[in-house]
């Protein structure tokens, strides 16, 4: 934490490694750390995980208005270093902001950090030559503000380092990006409805039984007519999406917001022999208000 940060706040702090989905073209899987104050989104991370877990590329750390210079960047970047403790971590270039918050910075673990360790270490993981860019592009930005940067960590901190990179591209593994095939697997959805005061009274009557509860939200919505969603491989994705745009919204309505759950069945042909409409919503689940830190306790079957 810099000097100048002030104390963390007092409203409760709380963090959320989520399963949201970043689509941004990268093959690798899009995470989401959030920082929460009481229930408002506070700030958030956002990260590519490789898919064996032990490499991660930082994408974006922003701490929103009214929660800045309070130390909650540092929280989410260590929090980040130890959801992935064996993970090398590359942290790309840097505005001109966030190369002041790193200045003052102390990087729990930077014998993880691409940018201190030989290419040789973590070249399989990482294009060396974009690494040796990204790193010129913070010396110059070090340079021109003035800024430490942490140099002595930082190997070969302003030396020409790509004829060096050049020589571990041959190690570079690209990943192939997974892609979701409904004609293959059980796909989930999840959106956020805003129901009459009866309706959400009835749906949220543990006392009633759940199917009758899902027939009154389709009798609501009208048959073969649910709202358009994004499709995850598992019911938590999706109800963790959902949320998601819940806490980011941040409506303030105590009896607004309600997930349902969507859930498509493949039909075992290829995507190409797929006709209009041909899959559909095979089950609707309705679901109490969930708590992002009790994962998976809110679904009704």
């Amino acid at each position: 934490m810099s000097a100048d940060e002030g104390a963390l706040p007092d409203e409760g702090l709380s963090l959320w490694l989520t399963d949201y989905r970043m689509d941004v073209g990268e093959p690798w899987e899009g995470r989401r750390l959030v920082a929460l104050v009481g229930q408002s989104a506070a700030g958030s991370l956002d990260f590519h995980v490789h898919p064996d877990g032990q490499a991660v590329r930082v994408w974006m750390l922003e701490v929103y208005p009214g929660f800045q210079r309070r130390g909650l960047a540092s929280v989410l970047m260590d929090a980040l270093y130890a959801a992935y403790p064996t993970a090398w971590i590359n942290h790309g270039t840097r505005s001109r902001d966030d190369a002041r918050w790193w200045n003052g910075y102390r990087d729990p673990h930077p014998r993880r950090n691409v940018h201190n360790r030989p290419p040789g270490e973590w070249a399989a993981y990482f294009d060396a030559v974009e690494v040796a860019s990204d790193k010129a592009q913070l010396v110059h930005r070090n340079d021109h503000d003035g800024l430490d940067g942490h140099r002595d960590a930082v190997y070969r901190y302003g030396e020409r380092g790509e004829q060096e990179a050049d020589g571990y591209l041959p190690l570079y593994r690209p990943v192939r990006a997974a892609m979701l095939n409904p004609a293959a697997q059980p796909l989930h959805g999840a959106t956020r409805l805003f129901l009459p005061p009866r309706l959400h009274t009835h749906v949220h009557d543990e006392s009633q039984d759940a199917a009758s509860r899902a027939e009154a939200l389709l009798q609501h919505l009208g048959h073969d007519n649910l709202p358009r969603t994004r499709w995850y491989a598992t019911r938590q994705q999706a109800f963790e999406d959902a949320h998601h745009e819940e806490v980011f919204q941040n409506r303030g309505s105590t009896q607004g917001g309600h997930a349902c759950g969507v859930h498509a069945e493949p039909t075992g042909r290829g995507l190409s022999s797929l006709p209009h409409r041909d899959v559909r919503a095979r089950g609707l689940h309705p679901c109490r208000r969930r708590h992002p830190r009790r994962a998976g306790r809110d679904v009704l079957a």
